[in-house]
């Protein structure tokens, strides 16, 4: 920190300005490499045309990341962050503060794309180049914010779980979009339907298979 701001130091040496100079894309290329490696689980054959993966990511490593890129980040994302007004936000926040170590089970987690990638003979991520966060930007910004603006957040327990997509530069600008368009496409679930599954329901239901209404008078059973 300087002067309680955050603060970060990036060497640019001949060869940065070089690569800077003699590049096509539009911004500089976003390069992570993880001191502790991603454990990942392949979700995809070999002879795919692309390769995708469940990882786990720790909270704090992804709110470093979005405190380092910000919303470089979330371009390929179809929203930006609500503020803690939406009833979502809100829950995530409470949950940071009242059961960190229950994030993983509560949250629905990330999905992501990246151009490279490389991985060990652990089959962990040790490095990824142009990460995207397509949908999850909401618990991203939140887990960065809260534990940025309140010392008693503490993101040591907290885990995200990634679906990672990795596209080549060739096929991004098609397939990229569209994953972000289907990730962020959802059927709405109300209260409601929520308290149908609610436990005196579901009493009331077995309640009313195994108890036999008594018979009227002319009724024939």
């Amino acid at each position: 920190c300087f002067s309680g701001l955050p603060t970060y130091i990036e060497v640019w040496d001949v060869g940065r300005f070089y690569a800077n100079e003699e590049s096509t894309e539009e911004s500089e290329s976003i390069i992570i490499e993880f001191l502790k490696p991603l454990p990942t689980l392949s979700a995809t054959l070999d002879n795919a045309k692309y390769h995708s993966y469940l990882c786990v990511i720790p909270g704090q490593v992804l709110a470093e990341m979005y405190k380092k890129y910000g919303a470089r980040l979330l371009e390929a994302n179809v929203r930006s962050f609500l503020q803690f007004r939406s009833d979502v936000n809100k829950g995530i926040k409470n949950t940071l503060l009242n059961n960190p170590d229950m994030f993983f089970a509560y949250n629905n987690g990330i999905t992501a794309t990246a151009e490279e990638f490389e991985i060990n003979d652990k089959n962990e991520i040790v490095f990824l180049k142009n990460l995207q966060i397509v949908n999850g930007g909401q618990t991203t910004a939140a887990l960065t914010i809260t534990n940025s603006k309140n010392s008693e957040v503490s993101l040591h327990n907290v885990f995200v779980q990634v679906k990672l997509s990795i596209v080549d530069t060739q096929t991004s600008e098609e397939i990229v979009p569209d994953i972000a368009r289907y990730a962020n496409t959802q059927n709405k679930v109300s209260n409601s339907d929520f308290f149908s599954n609610h436990p005196f329901h579901r009493k009331m239901e077995r309640k009313s298979i195994q108890i036999t209404a008594p018979i009227t008078t002319g009724q024939i059973r």
